[in-house]
């Protein structure tokens, strides 16, 4: 949509978008360091066990995915005007309807799990999660799941799509 802004509201969203840049070349930098440690320690410890560089990156990844979505999170669910406008939103929740007409079927919520608040759970393994209101039962469901609400036959059908604006710090 950022094509059919005013010129003023474009350059408002410049400013976040270029400052945004600047911060994942940052980022990616400090990865790239943090990453060299990484396989410094692991030469030390005599546990490199292939010498496959993409492999031992996505070992490292994997390991860095809690760090990342606590990030992402505090991004995310930050108070609103604190931070630069970018132009970007987020989709956080969806209602959907299954059923073949709107006077009758059943309506279902589907919310984004932040997990920032996930410490009082003990997790093995953090992911990305959404959570299924399904009138009094509540599920946790993939990210994968809420790609696929876009109906088809009697399959949920996104009804309403809530985003969050992101905001660069």
């Amino acid at each position: 949509m950022y094509q059919f802004c005013t010129d003023e509201l474009k350059k408002i969203l410049d400013t976040g978008r270029e400052y945004e840049k600047k911060q994942l070349i940052e980022k990616s930098k400090i990865e790239g360091d943090k990453f060299e440690e990484y396989k410094k320690k692991l030469e030390a410890e005599g546990k490199i066990l292939s010498e496959d560089t993409r492999e031992l990156f996505k070992k490292w990844k994997e390991e860095q995915k809690e760090e990342e979505i606590k990030e992402h999170d505090e991004k995310l669910y930050r108070k609103h005007g604190t931070g630069l406008e970018t132009g970007n939103y987020e989709l956080i929740a969806v209602l959907t309807h299954k059923g073949r007409t709107s006077d009758s079927g059943h309506y279902v919520a589907w919310v984004h799990r932040r997990g920032g608040n996930l410490e009082r759970y003990i997790r093995v393994n953090f992911v990305d999660e959404w959570l299924k209101y399904d009138d009094d039962v509540v599920t946790v469901v993939s990210t994968e799941e809420i790609m696929n609400l876009r109906g088809g036959g009697d399959w949920h059908m996104a009804y309403y799509c809530i985003y969050r604006k992101i905001e660069v710090a």
